[in-house]
């Protein structure tokens, strides 16, 4: 049932990314990544360390379907 909601999540995102520039989706990409390399560090005060990780979690959906986004488009 959560892959179903999972999938569902990111195709309804995705479906709104068509009209999303290639530099706004590199952005959520990029954002992603580096909040996810800056919380591998295990260099972060505790405070800083949630909130990351709290804006890792919401992004994480919207970055996939970035991802899938970049993928697609470059099937074109």
């Amino acid at each position: 049932m959560l892959k179903q909601v999972q999938h569902d999540v990111v195709f309804t995102i995705l479906d709104k990314m068509t009209s999303v520039s290639e530099k706004q989706i590199d952005a959520i990409i990029e954002r992603h990544a580096a909040l996810q390399a800056r919380m591998a560090t295990g260099d972060m005060a505790p405070a800083d360390f949630v909130a990351a990780s709290k804006e890792f979690a919401e992004l994480e959906p919207v970055a996939e379907a970035a991802r899938e986004a970049v993928r697609l488009r470059g099937e074109l």
